[in-house]
Parts: structure tokens; C-alpha cells; sequence
């Protein structure tokens, strides 16, 4: 229970994250934001909201992976950011471009992220959970 509850917290940060890269989009030629922290200046996003309950408090990296260089122009389709795999097992919440959040599946995220690279013409980060082998 706990642990859906921290699940769905997370999913709400990255909604309002959504909603307030959309803002930035909308004052900067529809480009999204260099880099999550810029909303904190910018659109006024509480820092506390770039960090996800789920994080464990002995993890060193990031809550949220947030792929930059998108425009509010591109694929509503695309990977904006997601919970860092690294500390979740079952799935992964997803913030959408077109500002909608998911919780998505091992398998259905990696299509989804690869889809976004390919649109972007990157190259596929290497995605591990917490429960999978190096």
C-alpha cells in the first residue's frame, strides 16, 4: 500500500512537471526546458517536486530522467520524463509529451523510449531496473 502511495505521488509530480513544461513551451517558442531545475526559476515548480518518493534515501542519482531538447510541436507520442528504473521494479511512471502520465510496464516502456530516440534520432539509453542483472 505504502508504495503504491509513493507510486502515485510520483505520478503527480510528473503531471504538474508536464503541465509546467507545457507553460515554459508556450513562452519559449515551444521548446521545452533545457533541464527540469529550470522550472524551478522559471515556472516556479517546487524542488521538492523534481524528487519521487520512490527514490530510496541511500540512492545517489536522479528521481526523474527528463530527456531534453523536445519541442511541444513533436510527437505527442514521445517520452518527456520517466521514475528513474534504477529503484523501481514493476514499471515506471511515464510523463508523455502531450502531458499526460502513465504507469507503464518493463517492456511497454523500452518500445516507448525507443520510439522516442528513434524520433529524435538517438541513440537508445541503456534502461535497468532495480530487480533486473547488469
Amino acid at each position: 500500500v505504502r508504495q503504491l502511495s509513493f507510486r502515485m505521488t510520483s505520478g503527480a509530480n510528473l503531471s504538474g512537471i508536464g503541465k509546467a513544461c507545457l507553460l515554459y513551451a508556450n513562452d519559449h517558442d515551444d521548446k521545452m526546458p533545457p533541464d527540469l531545475e529550470s522550472l524551478i526559476k522559471t515556472e516556479g515548480v517546487s524542488p521538492k517536486s523534481l524528487q519521487s518518493k520512490l527514490k530510496p534515501g541511500d540512492f545517489d542519482g536522479p528521481s526523474y530522467i527528463y530527456i531534453a531538447g523536445q519541442t511541444a510541436a513533436m510527437s505527442p507520442r514521445n517520452v518527456l520524463a520517466y521514475d528513474n528504473p534504477e529503484f523501481c521494479i514493476d514499471g515506471v511512471n511515464v510523463l508523455y509529451l502531450d502531458s499526460h502520465v502513465a504507469f507503464v510496464k518493463p517492456e511497454q516502456f523500452r518500445r516507448d523510449l525507443a520510439a522516442t530516440c528513434k524520433r529524435l534520432g538517438r541513440e537508445m539509453p541503456k534502461v535497468r531496473f532495480q530487480d533486473e542483472d547488469e
